[in-house]
């Protein structure tokens, strides 16, 4: 084996490490981005439906169109204190548009009204599009991944080519030489 492929493939053992952590660590900050911003999408709606139930204005349709859905209903006191006051977590929620049920992001929330009464409301966002985008960013992090490997290893073995032609201009002297006969400058 040619020592330019033998350099070339100790170089790949640590490429393929160093990219590998850098395409997972790149592909669950995009993940987590991703659930932070629904998160925080579904505290926004949330709040501004209590805000809305609190002050008795009119509260929005239970499917607005936009694929978001809520849920309030009063709850007992020993259920409120079983339970976190505010808490996320995957369900299937019903989508009035598309009239099935679909994988969606939840958020719990426990309130009370001025009377005392407390209720729980439930909001959901359909996650079917970011699973999509989820996806497409581990694709292309995955070619991303695999041109950087290849480039990075043409790479290599080009300039290790490149830089071994001294030594190999050195070893085809000496492979030339013949103790006692007169050398030939290389």
């Amino acid at each position: 084996m040619k020592l330019v492929y033998r350099i070339t493939l100790s170089l790949a053992i640590p490429l393929v490490l160093t990219l590998g952590l850098w395409g997972w660590l790149s592909y669950r900050t995009m993940s987590d981005r991703i659930h932070k911003d629904t998160d925080m999408i579904l505290k926004e709606y949330s709040d501004d439906i209590i805000a809305r139930k609190l002050s008795g204005a009119e509260l929005p349709d239970l499917f607005n169109g936009a694929y978001n859905t809520y849920y309030i209903r009063e709850v007992t006191e020993e259920y409120a204190q079983s339970v976190p006051l505010v808490s996320y977590g995957e369900a299937e929620a019903y989508l009035k548009s598309q009239e099935d049920f679909a994988s969606s992001r939840i958020r719990r929330q426990i309130f009370k009204d001025n009377e005392g009464s407390i209720y729980e409301i439930t909001v959901s966002l359909p996650t079917f599009e970011q699973e999509t985008l989820v996806e497409h960013v581990l694709w292309w992090t995955g070619i991303l991944f695999v041109v950087l490997l290849i480039a990075l290893l043409l790479i290599g073995i080009i300039v290790v080519d490149f830089n071994l032609r001294p030594f190999r201009a050195l070893m085809k002297w000496m492979d030339d030489y013949t103790p006692g006969n007169p050398s030939r400058n290389v």
